[in-house]
């Protein structure tokens, strides 16, 4: 495979900063791209900021559109040059805001995806840290020091050909992803209808508030709950966790064999270390991160990266792991309060009947074993996308199509 070199901004028809537009908590309109949207190396949706505006015609320059990428140019060291690749849903319209390079690659010579894919690189890692500029608290890089990067691009077609092949072990993660959306959509449907609505099964087999089982007042939850069940402080079901040697950053790996749970609670993002010595080995356990107030459930050795991720176990048989889970994701928790572990754990639970717990259990750990099942083909597919992707980028690999669109790898003289 021949590879011909290039000047990065030779390859692009548009690299530039996005709008500037004071964002306000509580506004509306439409919705406008921010540092976090970025977050988990993902278009999340749901971290999109907001200034009232409502008229596109205002931005229409800014409007993001299908595979445009977004990059991170101003963040922390170790997420600068992060980037997306931002798909289209449903004709939504999104403005580009400050802070995020948004870049459009000249499809004659850079697929928007084989960039997206060599942005990922370890090579694209190391030479954005060659050039990037640090102030106190973030680092930066210039728009003009991108596009003098020089990078060896084999052929459009070439490049096609191989990002077909990410793309598929990509689409696989995804769908494994979307599975365990499901599947925990299911654990927490059933969790509301019994614990929420209180319509768990009576002795009959119907669903008991419905039909007319006795409801007490709870004077501390301002309202009723089922007669003989109870509510307790959180921190009276916890059980001790003995604490693990912190990590840093530095030390996290992209392969090991324990993954490591961060102080935003980003399992298989932070990294993977093989510190025996720093894993905590009882689970299944609920994570809650005190900084983010994000909540995890973990059915896996893991290693806890640093101070402010807290692991939650429970002493009372009543209170299962995925019960646990479900009671504290739900509890509101002051914005800007110090220690939002500390507000948790004052906050009440309700403690079910025995019976009704054991069946949730049942119900419950089964849906989430088949989610760490999934879980774990991710990590295999993610690192076998990772290990592929620079042997596929210096062309080290090559790949070869027949007729039926079936791929081979062609390694060191092996076909695979």
């Amino acid at each position: 495979m021949e590879f011909k070199r290039y000047k990065l901004g030779d390859c692009l028809l548009l690299i530039r900063n996005g709008a500037v537009i004071q964002q306000r908590k509580g506004a509306t309109g439409l919705p406008i791209t921010r540092i976090e949207t970025l977050s988990n190396n993902r278009f999340n949706r749901d971290r999109l900021g907001y200034a009232d505006i409502t008229d596109a015609k205002l931005y229409s320059s800014y409007i993001l559109e299908d595979c445009d990428l977004l990059m991170s140019h101003i963040n922390s060291k170790e997420f600068l040059g992060r980037t997306i690749l931002y798909k289209q849903k449903n004709n939504e319209c999104i403005i580009h805001g400050m802070n995020l390079l948004r870049i459009k690659t000249n499809p004659l010579i850079l697929d928007s995806y084989y960039a997206y894919y060599l942005f990922q690189t370890s090579y694209f890692r190391k030479i954005i840290n060659s050039i990037r500029k640090d102030a106190i608290n973030q680092s930066s890089i210039s728009i003009s020091d991108i596009c003098n990067l020089k990078f060896d691009l084999p052929s459009i077609e070439n490049q096609r050909k191989i990002i077909t092949i990410l793309k598929d072990l990509d689409y696989k993660i995804t769908i494994n992803r979307q599975i365990n959306d499901n599947l925990e959509a299911m654990a927490k449907q059933l969790y509301d209808y019994w614990f929420v609505q209180f319509d768990f099964p009576n002795d009959e087999g119907k669903p008991y508030k419905s039909s007319g089982g006795k409801m007490i007042w709870n004077e501390k939850l301002k309202r009723e709950i089922p007669e003989k069940w109870e509510i307790l402080p959180i921190y009276s079901i916890l059980d001790k966790v003995k604490s693990t040697p912190r990590l840093t950053t530095d030390e996290y790996m992209t392969i090991g064999q324990y993954p490591i749970i961060d102080q935003t609670v980003n399992i298989y993002h932070a990294g993977f270390t093989d510190r025996k010595d720093a894993v905590v080995r009882q689970f299944p356990a609920v994570i809650f991160g005190d900084h983010s107030c994000v909540v995890k459930y973990v059915n896996f050795p893991f290693v806890r990266g640093a101070d402010g991720t807290q692991v939650m176990l429970s002493k009372d048989e009543r209170i299962s792991v995925e019960y646990l889970y479900f009671a504290t994701k739900i509890i509101p928790l002051r914005e800007g309060y110090a220690r939002h572990f500390s507000l948790l754990k004052e906050s009440f639970i309700i403690i079910p009947c025995i019976s009704i717990a054991k069946e949730y259990k049942e119900i419950a750990s089964n849906l989430f074993r088949m989610i760490t099942y999934n879980r774990k083909n991710i990590i295999t597919l993610s690192k076998q996308r990772d290990e592929l992707l620079p042997l596929l980028m210096n062309g080290q690999v090559s790949v070869n199509y027949h007729l039926s669109h079936k791929f081979f790898i062609l390694y060191k003289d092996k076909i695979y």
